[in-house]
């Protein structure tokens, strides 16, 4: 079995810090319910890590029903 070198550490946390920079959340504009890219949704069987464009089009907000078109990207900060 190969052993990963430092570099290769390295490289791997700079892709994973990297990806987690571009997890963005969704806001639903009705109720303030928020979808988070890096939790998905479990619930409703969208798995951690789902990016919003992956998320199906018939989805709709567990809080108030309505549909992906009434959600918002934000910025967390």
């Amino acid at each position: 079995m190969r052993r990963e070198s430092e570099g290769e550490k390295a490289q791997g946390e700079k892709a994973k810090k990297e990806r987690q920079a571009t997890v963005k959340k969704w806001q639903c504009i009705v109720c303030g319910w928020i979808y988070d890219e890096a939790e998905g949704y479990e619930d409703d069987g969208i798995a951690p890590g789902t990016a919003w464009e992956d998320v199906p089009e018939d989805f709709v907000c567990p809080e108030c029903g309505v549909g992906k078109e009434d959600f918002e990207m934000i910025e967390i900060g």
